[in-house]
């Protein structure tokens, strides 16, 4: 037998692009559905989300020499000594402070600033023998022991610490822009058993003309074991 030939109507035809145009719109409305419109977030208040908790506290583990937080805007008059009461003989420690800064001249003279006209008040707080809170700075009023000179170079102080008491850093402060201030505090034992690991900052104030913080205040330290 000899098969018949497929036979599409009018109809047909005309049935199957009524099929097609309901796809394509059916395809368009989802395609639209899927479009969202932009949202605007709401800005973030960051204090709020991450807000600083305090100093952080030891956890008796001290012969890690664990380096711990503290708070970069702690003066003198809101200190409160975090060292602790230790068991047994305690060990004595030779502790150095070790600094320098430089503040650049205007352009048109070179050199560094005249320590008279000295613009920036970076300030280096460090804890004491007697528990205090004792500071240097660069501030052009400080003089002696207490004064950060300009002069770019290397200087050092030493002190004798305890066990139980802290080896503590603070920097922080304002500095004419390219203004660099480097600070560096370490313990050693007298018995050469502990060294304890550097608390150090270098901060270079590059982004503001004229005086700006420090970019990194600084504030750590370390219970002595």
């Amino acid at each position: 037998m000899i098969p018949m030939p497929l036979m599409i109507t009018t109809n047909a035809i005309t049935t199957m692009n009524r099929l097609l145009k309901s796809l394509v719109g059916l395809t368009a409305l989802a395609l639209v559905g899927c479009k969202h419109t932009p949202i605007d977030y709401p800005v973030e208040d960051y204090d709020k989300l991450f807000p600083f908790r305090g100093v952080e506290r030891p956890d008796g583990r001290y012969e890690d020499m664990t380096i711990l937080s503290g708070n970069p805007e702690t003066t003198p008059s809101t200190f409160v000594y975090p060292g602790v009461t230790l068991p047994g003989t305690p060990r004595t420690y030779r502790v150095t402070l070790t600094y320098s800064f430089s503040e650049p001249a205007d352009l048109h003279q070179g050199g560094l600033r005249k320590q008279s006209e000295v613009r920036s008040r970076c300030v280096v707080r460090f804890v004491g023998a007697d528990k205090l809170l004792h500071e240097l700075g660069t501030e052009k009023t400080l003089q002696g022991s207490s004064l950060i000179p300009n002069d770019g170079n290397q200087h050092t102080q030493t002190l004798t610490l305890s066990s139980g008491q802290p080896l503590f850093l603070l920097v922080n402060g304002t500095a004419a822009r390219g203004s660099t201030i480097h600070v560096s505090l370490q313990a050693v034992s007298t018995d050469g058993i502990f060294a304890t690991p550097v608390l150090e900052t270098r901060q270079t104030q590059n982004y503001d003309e004229g005086e700006a913080r420090l970019p990194a205040p600084f504030c750590k330290y370390i219970i002595l074991p």
